[in-house]
């Protein structure tokens, strides 16, 4: 007997099922390019706060490129574990998997 899923669950496989239809690459550059630059612009801010110093532009885009690099493999890791969801909501939902 298959269970119910939570309006929370539903909510979230809408939302996923839309990236399951992109391209798996797509998802995975645009969550990775985005944590990056979130990430890279927190650090920057944190260390001019707490040294009181400006870098020089070379650091700056060092650390940026560094971040977005980190990003990647990021992005797969999220994909991969949005999928095994997906597919444990499918089979709850009584759907086949895709």
């Amino acid at each position: 007997m298959a269970e119910k899923l939570t309006p929370r669950q539903e909510k979230w496989m809408e939302k996923w099922e839309y990236w399951h239809k992109k391209n798996k690459w797509r998802y995975i550059l645009s969550t990775g390019i985005t944590w990056g630059i979130l990430t890279a612009a927190f650090v920057t801010l944190v260390y001019r706060w707490y040294y009181q110093v400006c870098e020089q532009t070379n650091d700056l885009i060092l650390r940026f490129v560094i971040f977005i690099l980190a990003g990647i493999p990021y992005g797969y890791v999220l994909w991969r574990v949005n999928e095994k969801r997906y597919n444990k909501y499918l089979e709850l939902k009584g759907s086949k998997k895709k």
